[in-house]
């Protein structure tokens, strides 16, 4: 997904859940910004997809690594402080996984972690949808075992995200989520390589 299209639905969620709680707000019956904290914790898997630039700089030319999705998992802790704003710590696993080049597999492996502000906009009984904007950093290692090509990388991330929660019971949600992770790692003297993650997992609620 376009990063400028999912930030246009990243914002446009938040605004609208941000313009739910305005008008309920001036209802003196609906208490908004009444906290009452609910602890969470969410495991999810799902698929990761990472995009290989061309540009790798002069140390080593994978002249375009083709773009390349593997199993993948994610784990997360939150707070919901009311219906509508929450806070996440999330880890991602950024797995092993070769993309095949003209000059050999190139390996990457790693891991991403984020802090989020989550905002939730009920549009059922049962489902909320979920706007996510996250900062964290990533540690990534690209290497190519049929040459001497090694770099490690460590990456500032701004992660967006979108999901739904599909709630089976007071306690237990089903949790849909994509997430744009950006530019998780780098090639020494070259470009960023970028991952997006498309998972389904299960929130338990204490």
């Amino acid at each position: 997904m376009n990063k400028q299209v999912l930030c246009r639905l990243v914002c446009g969620s938040l605004l609208a859940i941000a313009s739910n709680a305005h008008a309920l707000a001036n209802d003196e019956t609906a208490p908004i910004f009444e906290f009452h904290p609910v602890p969470y914790v969410q495991g999810s898997i799902g698929v990761q997809r990472f995009s290989s630039p061309y540009a790798t700089g002069t140390a080593m030319d994978l002249k375009g690594s083709a773009t390349s999705s593997t199993a993948s998992i994610r784990g997360t802790v939150g707070l919901q402080l009311n219906k509508y704003i929450g806070l996440e710590g999330t880890w991602f696993q950024l797995p092993s996984k070769a993309v095949v080049t003209s000059v050999g597999d190139a390996v990457y492996k790693g891991n991403a972690y984020v802090a989020s502000v989550t905002g939730s906009l009920p549009l059922h009984t049962y489902v909320d949808l979920v706007g996510r904007l996250g900062f964290g950093y990533s540690d990534v290692t690209v290497n190519v075992p049929a040459t001497t090509y090694s770099s490690n990388s460590r990456q500032n991330l701004t992660v967006l995200g979108l999901g739904a929660r599909y709630h089976i019971n007071p306690k237990t949600d089903l949790t849909f989520d994509y997430d744009h992770l950006g530019a998780v790692g780098k090639y020494s003297q070259g470009d960023n390589v970028l991952a997006e993650m498309l998972s389904i997992g299960v929130r338990f609620k204490f």
